[in-house]
């Protein structure tokens, strides 16, 4: 969704699967001098209320040889205009401050619209379904209900695409076990996995179960008497 800005450029609200919203700010004027300084929301002037500052946004970016400002985590900004404010883009330009009025004209329809677009997007996107890693106990393959969240993205996300070529899922145990027992484990848990993708509708012939038993160091993150299992989605 976008807005031509009289005299300046253009801004534009960003939505993509299973990522936050990304407001943009582009001037006509190709100059990378802009510095960002702050949003605020602008109250109708029979509200009666002081402008207020937009919180709490994510990591802001200026493009340092053309002076575009991209915010990130930019639902604030799309709350004060849809509940009727304008908001205000400050900025500097060669030490002089530059504000950029967004207006609520006419915005009710346009964001409805909007929002009815990204409601039809998939919760998670390829950025975050392509490469996950998933810690479970070979002797009570449970998973938290973060992680049967992020199955159910990946495998909705799979049964949208005509492009994956393969979803594989490779296993790790690292233990004390010996080399055999820790091989079997890390079928186990592979298979666990990849049973949960068959249940939710993903075709078998697509998924690949590897195990490596401990063949790879424990990561990090790894809690300990837990495996790991990998699912990586490969596409065409």
């Amino acid at each position: 969704m976008s807005q031509e800005v009289d005299g300046f450029g253009q801004v534009a609200l960003i939505a993509d699967a299973g990522e936050p919203l990304v407001f943009t700010l582009r001037s006509n004027d190709i100059d990378g001098s802009l510095t960002f300084q702050g949003v605020q929301a602008i109250p109708a002037s029979w509200d009666r209320f002081e402008p207020y500052g937009l919180s709490p946004l994510g990591t802001v970016t200026v493009a340092s040889l053309t002076g575009e400002v991209l915010i990130e985590e930019a639902a604030p900004i799309l709350d004060a205009l849809y509940q009727g404010d304008w908001v205000h883009i400050g900025l500097m330009q060669a030490d002089k401050p530059l504000t950029v009025a967004v207006s609520n004209v006419r915005f009710p329809t346009a964001v409805t619209d909007f929002l009815d677009c990204k409601n039809q997007l998939l919760p998670m996107g390829y950025r975050q379904v392509r490469d996950s890693t998933f810690y479970l106990s070979p002797n009570a393959a449970t998973l938290t209900a973060e992680e049967w969240h992020r199955i159910d993205g990946i495998a909705r996300y799979i049964r949208s695409q005509n492009t994956i070529k393969a979803v594989l899922v490779d296993g790790y145990m690292n233990s004390n076990a010996r080399s055999s027992v820790k091989l079997r484990q890390s079928k186990e848990i592979a298979d666990e996995v990849a049973s949960l993708f068959v249940e939710k509708g993903i075709a078998p012939a697509l998924i690949e179960v590897r195990a490596h038993g401990g063949r790879y160091p424990q990561d990090e993150h790894q809690p300990a008497g837990k495996g790991r299992v990998r699912v990586r989605i490969v596409q065409l």
